[in-house]
């Protein structure tokens, strides 16, 4: 805050300066050179200015040294139950024992490809919506093996080429995949705003308004379960998210599972934040309660494995100090603390490929064959 306000108020005083000598400077070339230097200089620190200004509000850096790129050493911790038991404890996917036991699918909308873009209808939210699937590469040439899924949620604003193109998780899989450190895994993209300009948070509205959990935690897998094959079991599922998609992988792990064992979250935070507009839903209400995850956890202390990369210094770092401490078996919880970290593309991208290792390493779903 002091460095913005010291950007500001110095570009204020070259401001000043230029309006008020720039006339007086009338010397064929100093003059000409002055009033350009004290105009580029302006120039540089209004852009100065609107550049600090901008990284408070998004968090993208938190120090110098962050921006430098010199940051210290990620500090791992974990809490409750192992990953591995949380994720395989009693209890298996909705309608996992009956529903689409046939490896027989309807086709694919670009067969003999690992990208398919589909347009879903949610049965329980009625909300249509993309969806981006991403295949393994045996998928094609083994027409009857199954694979466990994970789906990820991008962030506010975004879209799923947040995800495919961005974050490029088909490939960084792709490479884990290689390195036997990851089972083949289907990747299952979609949109989490509805309408796209209203930050919706992974909630349910009121009766009438977008049902976003609904969609997200009940429509979307059942979908991939009747298009796709995948491993029925509840330790084959996970979520994974960045930014506000990060909040509504903690939703969906820690109130559904049911569905998901495990939920991997990159720079989120465990309650609602609304990036603008009013809230889903009024503040106080036993309905907006149910979205506090830290007291879902202390409540309900549901078996699902998380894992939570954050930075101490930001600004959801307390909501993350509370999770840690709400957190019992059979709920497992793995931090990875970044001690001087921002909110930005860079640092989720050089996680992926820890939080696959530890999808792959931890949660049975999804050990490689070896």
């Amino acid at each position: 805050m002091t460095t913005l306000v010291t950007a500001w108020i110095v570009t204020g005083g070259l401001f000043v300066v230029t309006v008020a000598f720039t006339p007086r400077l009338t010397a064929p070339v100093v003059g000409v050179l002055a009033r350009a230097a004290l105009v580029l200089l302006t120039a540089v620190g209004l852009l100065v200015g609107v550049g600090l200004q901008l990284n408070g509000d998004n968090g993208w850096y938190v120090s110098w040294e962050d921006l430098a790129g010199a940051q210290a050493q990620a500090q791992v911790s974990t809490e409750g139950d192992t990953a591995a038991a949380a994720a395989a404890a009693p209890g298996r996917s909705q309608d996992a024992t009956t529903a689409h036991a046939s490896t027989e699918r309807p086709p694919l909308p670009s067969p003999g490809t690992r990208r398919q873009e589909f347009t879903v209808t949610g049965d329980a939210s009625h909300l249509t919506l993309p969806v981006s699937v991403t295949l393994p590469a045996s998928y094609a040439t083994s027409p009857t093996r199954r694979y466990p899924v994970l789906i990820a949620y991008h962030g506010y604003p975004g879209a799923p080429s947040g995800w495919t193109k961005t974050m490029r998780v088909g490939q960084t899989i792709d490479e884990q995949v290689a390195a036997n450190r990851l089972a083949e895994t289907i990747v299952v993209v979609p949109q989490i705003n509805s309408p796209l300009s209203r930050d919706g948070e992974c909630m349910d509205g009121p009766a009438g308004t977008p049902q976003l959990e609904t969609w997200l935690t009940e429509d979307v897998p059942r979908f991939a379960k009747a298009r796709l094959r995948t491993i029925e079991d509840r330790s084959a599922w996970a979520t994974i998210g960045y930014s506000a998609g990060a909040y509504c992988s903690a939703v969906a792990g820690i109130l559904h599972p049911e569905t998901f064992g495990a939920a991997i979250v990159m720079g989120g935070y465990v309650r609602p934040d609304f990036a603008d507009g009013p809230p889903v839903l009024p503040a106080g209400s036993a309905a907006a309660g149910r979205y506090d995850l830290v007291a879902a956890v202390r409540k309900h202390t549901p078996s699902v494995a998380l894992w939570v990369q954050a930075g101490r210094q930001s600004p959801y770092w307390s909501q993350i100090q509370a999770l840690e401490q709400a957190v019992r078996p059979p709920t497992s919880l793995t931090t990875v603390v970044e001690p001087d970290s921002g909110h930005r593309w860079s640092v989720w991208q050089a996680r992926l490929p820890d939080a696959l290792r530890w999808l792959g390493a931890e949660i049975p779903g999804f050990r490689p064959q070896r």
